[in-house]
Parts: C-alpha cells; structure tokens; sequence
C-alpha cells in the first residue's frame, strides 16, 4: 500500500495542533497557517547531507506529518497546497523570488515556492516554507496599480 493510499487530513491536522472544524473559509486558513507555522520547522538537513529529496506528495507527507520533520520551501508549501486542496479550498502554486536585502532584484532566481488562495472571493498570499521569516498569517493581495514586471 502506497503512503498515498494512507494520506488524511486528520493526521495532518493534528501534526500541527490545529483543533475545531476545517473548512473553506478565511478563519481556517490563518488558523491553519499560523499552526503550521508554530509546529512545522523549516529545515534543509537532507540537503546538507546529500540525502536525495522527492517532491512527490506523498514521500512529503510521511517525512513532515508520519515522522514529525520540517522541510524546505518547496516540501512545506507542497503538502500545505494539498491540505488546502483536501479541504476545499482554490489554491494556484508559483515560483517565486525570496529578497532580503538583494540591491539588484533582477538578478534573483526564482527558487520559492508559494500559494495564491482564493478565499471569500478574495485572494491570498500563504507560505509556510520561509522558517524564521515566514509571514505568520495569509497576506491579502491588493491591486493597486498594473505594472510590467522584468522577467
């Protein structure tokens, strides 16, 4: 039997101590972010040690939620897009830039992973994959003028 096949919400649920009804709504997902948050640790130690990473969701979820691990970017906001998805709510993943302090933003890769979730009619930024500098709650998007952005 494939982790797959053994993958719920419950368990992830209770991985991150969030307690009361999981739905679709705004309340649930700064709640559900701000307890992955607290309890989910940003870490890179297979990295650091040349331990081979998988993106599939499932080796994901038996690392962080069966065996109580952190991980990078792209694990953390991998298996948070699909607790999302599981519990009903629209999400669109992105590539993006992490700047802190860069003085030429042209020139930083996109390695990032992020989240777009609708919510209420309204769209929010949620990242659980920074470690210390992670927004602790889902940040609203506003537009406020159209721009082109350099590629």
């Amino acid at each position: 039997m494939a982790i797959t096949d053994k993958m719920n919400i419950g368990d992830y649920l209770r991985r991150i101590g969030f307690e009361g009804e999981a739905k679709a709504d705004f309340a649930t997902l700064e709640q559900l972010q701000y307890r992955h948050f607290l309890t989910v640790p940003y870490e890179n130690l297979d990295i650091l040690r040349n331990v081979p990473l998988s993106l599939e969701i499932g080796d994901i979820y038996n690392k962080i939620v069966v065996h109580g691990r952190g991980g990078y970017c792209f694990e953390l906001n991998g298996l948070f897009n699909w607790l999302l998805r599981e519990i009903g709510f629209k999400t669109k993943s992105y590539f993006a830039r992490f700047l802190l302090d860069e003085p030429d933003f042209s020139l930083v890769m996109r390695r990032h992973r992020i989240m777009r979730v609708e919510c209420g009619g309204e769209y929010y930024i949620a990242d659980v994959g920074v470690g210390a500098v992670t927004p602790e709650i889902p940040l609203k998007l506003i537009e406020t003028r159209k721009r082109r952005c350099a590629a």
